[in-house]
């Protein structure tokens, strides 16, 4: 039984090269299309969601735009204090 030249590893690699190449431009454009979307959202609902810092595994509290899912800041005091009895 022969080879098949597709069943190589080099050509199998390129399969995977080439796969991996668009799905990471699709991400890239989906990422500009997403920072469009948020640019222009005027964030009026929002809701406190624990959020990752990324730098130590930890997470805070900030507000996230309920429309867009843009992180658009940190809650005052008063409204931890009001999000934690509520």
């Amino acid at each position: 039984m022969e080879a098949n030249e597709s069943d190589s590893p080099s050509s199998q690699n390129q399969e995977i090269s080439s796969t991996t190449q668009k799905i990471v431009n699709e991400i890239k454009v989906l990422e500009k299309e997403l920072e469009g979307i948020q640019n222009s959202c005027l964030h009026q609902r929002y809701s406190f969601k624990n959020c990752p810092n990324g730098l130590d595994n930890a997470f805070s509290l900030r507000k996230v735009c309920d429309d867009c899912q843009l992180e658009i800041g940190y809650p005052s005091q008063e409204e931890i204090n009001k999000w934690v009895t509520s």
